[in-house]
């Protein structure tokens, strides 16, 4: 299935505000009952008070991704959460979810145990 793509211009998108149309919600509800952190979508909706659109990829080395992401993006990372969880048998903590906010509109959601990345975002470019 091939995705197609809906460009709008900037006077349609402007009619179509949400931030103009709906409420923010308060900062206590970016926590997730599901998970033990943050929920992504919620996180989102918070902070840009929009709907994003969502990609999902599974079988994600989150140390090669990180890397990578830390390599090629760091100058456009402009705030980053994460949780990390401390394993006593093996005496370190490693992160359970990171969540990377990058450019106007995009956060990236690793989710390491699991080795899901899950990107939100709203108009940045494919």
């Amino acid at each position: 299935m091939q995705t197609t793509n809906l460009t709008l211009n900037d006077e349609a998108y402007k009619a179509f505000d949400l931030s103009e149309t709906t409420s923010k919600m308060r900062i206590s509800e970016v926590f997730s009952e599901k998970h033990r952190y943050l929920n992504g979508f919620t996180l989102f909706i918070a902070h840009f008070n929009n709907i994003p659109n969502s990609i999902y990829e599974e079988d994600i080395d989150y140390k090669k991704a990180n890397g990578w992401l830390i390599d090629n993006y760091s100058s456009e990372i402009k705030r980053h959460y994460y949780n990390k969880e401390f394993d006593n048998q093996h005496k370190k903590g490693d992160p359970d979810e990171v969540f990377y906010f990058l450019y106007e509109d995009l956060i990236i959601c690793f989710y390491v145990n699991t080795s899901i990345i899950r990107f939100l975002f709203q108009r940045t470019p494919d």
